[in-house]
C-alpha cells in the first residue's frame, strides 16, 4: 500500500469484517503429477482512516489496518522439493499483519506518506519425552516467544491534473519467520529437529 494516499481522505472511515479467501489454482509438474489448490480460509480485517482536524484539516491523515487469520493465529505449511515456491503466495494472508501510516499534503499537487507493516516472527521449542518400556509420555511442554518486526514504508503521490494520481512507494524487506526446534527423548535415543 502507499501511505501517501491517506492524505486524499477527508472523512473518518472505519471497516471491520471477515474475508473469505477461496483459492482457485492448480498445476501439474513436468512429470505430469497434478496438485490441487490451497484450502479455503478466512481472515478478519479491520481498517480506520482518521483525518486530523484543526489547522491540519485536509492536510494530515492517519491510517491503521490489520489482518488476522481465523481460527488459527498462523499456519505453518512445509514445502516439498517438488513444489515450486510461487504456489505459496496464496499463504501470505495466513500470517497476522498490522499496517499503519500517516499521509501529508504539502500542497494540492502532491502528497507524502510514511508508515510501516508489522509482521509476526516467532521462535520457541517443543520438548517430548516418551518411555518406551511403559508406553507413556514422561514430558510434554511447549514454549513460544512472539517477536514482531516492522518493515518501513515510504510513499509519494503526484497530481499532475485533476482526477489523475501517479504514485510510487518503497517497502523494506521483512519476512514472517517461525523457528520451532523439536526435541524428542525416548530414554534410549533422542533427536532434535528444527522447523
Amino acid at each position: 500500500y502507499n501511505p501517501a494516499g491517506l492524505a486524499n481522505r477527508t472523512d473518518l472511515q472505519l471497516s471491520l469484517g471477515p474475508n473469505i479467501v477461496i483459492p482457485d489454482f492448480s498445476y501439474s509438474n513436468f512429470s505430469g503429477t497434478s496438485y490441487g489448490v490451497t484450502p479455503s480460509f478466512m481472515v478478519n480485517g479491520f481498517g480506520a482512516v482518521i483525518p486530523i482536524g484543526g489547522p491540519l484539516k485536509k492536510k494530515v491523515c492517519l491510517g491503521v489496518g490489520a489482518l488476522t487469520p481465523f481460527p488459527s493465529l498462523t499456519n505453518i505449511r512445509i514445502r516439498t522439493p517438488e513444489e515450486p515456491s510461487f504456489v505459496f503466495t496464496e499463504d501470505l494472508l495466513q500470517t497476522p499483519m498490522i499496517a499503519f501510516g500517516i499521509g501529508v499534503r504539502p500542497n494540492k499537487y502532491f502528497t507524502l506518506g510514511v508508515g510501516g507493516q508489522l509482521l509476526i516472527q516467532a521462535e520457541g521449542i517443543v520438548n517430548i519425552g516418551f518411555d518406551l518400556a511403559n508406553s507413556n509420555f514422561t514430558r510434554r511442554d511447549t514454549a513460544l516467544t512472539v517477536n514482531p518486526v516492522i518493515a518501513p514504508v515510504l510513499g509519494i503521490q503526484v497530481v499532475p491534473v485533476r482526477f489523475v494520481r501517479l504514485g510510487a512507494f518503497y517497502r523494506a524487506e521483512v519476512k514472517p519467520s517461525i523457528r520451532l526446534p523439536f526435541n524428542a527423548d525416548t530414554g534410549i535415543i533422542g533427536f532434535t529437529s528444527t522447523f
